[in-house]
């Protein structure tokens, strides 16, 4: 999927998407395969590995150790404000969306984290 759409999020879980013919094409040609070596080098972590093989016979591989997220390799603000965003707005709204995240963020000053209950389902 990211192959084709440039991202894996949760817009790409759909049926379009598995109905997708480039998607649907690709399928036989991917193998996937657990490296215990590439696993043994890190810790606390969902290493991966990716090899393109081209029609011209070119390989390419990427290789990350610490995907975006982990503690090695931890996501902006500006990244994590935007992923939590997309996934609340979808159930709460914008301006609630904004209020739970500011007033989340500013956790060591919320009195009672109980007041924050509310804004976990739409006003």
């Amino acid at each position: 999927v990211a192959a084709v759409r440039g991202k894996v999020t949760v817009d790409e879980f759909t049926d379009e998407t598995v109905d997708d013919p480039v998607i649907r094409e690709m399928i036989p040609r991917t193998v996937i395969h657990q490296d215990a070596e590439l696993h043994k080098r890190v810790k606390n972590s969902m290493p991966g590995r990716v090899t393109v093989r081209t029609k011209d016979g070119r390989k390419f591989t990427e290789e990350v150790l610490y995907p975006k997220g982990n503690p090695g390799n931890p996501m902006t603000e500006n990244e994590f404000r935007a992923k939590f965003m997309n996934m609340a707005e979808r159930v709460l709204g914008e301006e609630q969306s904004e209020e739970l995240y500011e007033r989340a963020r500013d956790l060591a000053r919320v009195g009672d984290v109980s007041d924050l209950a509310p804004l976990f389902s739409r006003n």
